[in-house]
């Protein structure tokens, strides 16, 4: 369990006994600020009050500029700084001669890399993707009908899918 709950991102979050000492009641999450609290006995366990804290999921599209990489020129690259002038650095101040490294190699930059526009969203809930917030809207159509059940099953098989690639792809970015 321990495994599966680890490779979920989840964190065991009941820290006093719930029956005769004991800690048998676990809550598990991987939600921000989410908190248990033993309370009184209900037969020979005590119960755990459960508060989740959810937020609506905010999102914002971002469009900047990003150096273009892929397409870039790195045979003209190095001829351009093959042939640059390095005595210009060696006039004026080291401070000087800083700012023109600097120009220079955005100069260069410019012309053999390139940049381009990116567009991302960034959201509080990153997991949510088109194909879930289309599970969800089929769900809501679904609502008080027959298809309800079935509807509501496949959005949250699709939801624990994205989210659980989510948390994979992350895991892979940060161990890399």
């Amino acid at each position: 369990m321990q495994d599966i709950c680890l490779s979920a991102g989840l964190k065991q979050i009941v820290t006093e006994p719930t029956r005769e000492g004991i800690l048998l009641d676990l809550v598990m999450t991987d939600i921000p600020g989410t908190e248990a609290t033993v309370g009184g006995k209900v037969q020979d366990h005590q119960f755990v009050l459960t508060k989740f804290n959810f937020a609506v999921p905010e999102s914002k599209s971002l469009e900047r500029e990003v150096w273009n990489y892929g397409k870039a020129d790195w045979t003209r690259s190095r001829e351009r700084f093959a042939e640059h002038d390095r005595e210009v650095l060696r006039r004026g101040t080291p401070s000087e001669a800083a700012k023109e490294l600097t120009e220079t190699i955005l100069d260069y930059a410019r012309e053999c890399i390139g940049k381009r526009a990116m567009k991302e969203v960034r959201s509080t809930h990153p997991w949510m993707t088109e194909k879930v917030i289309e599970a969800k809207e089929k769900l809501r159509e679904a609502e008080g009908t027959d298809k309800e059940k079935e509807e509501s099953e496949r959005c949250s098989e699709v939801l624990l899918e994205a989210r659980t690639s989510y948390i994979k792809k992350t895991k892979e970015e940060l161990e890399t």
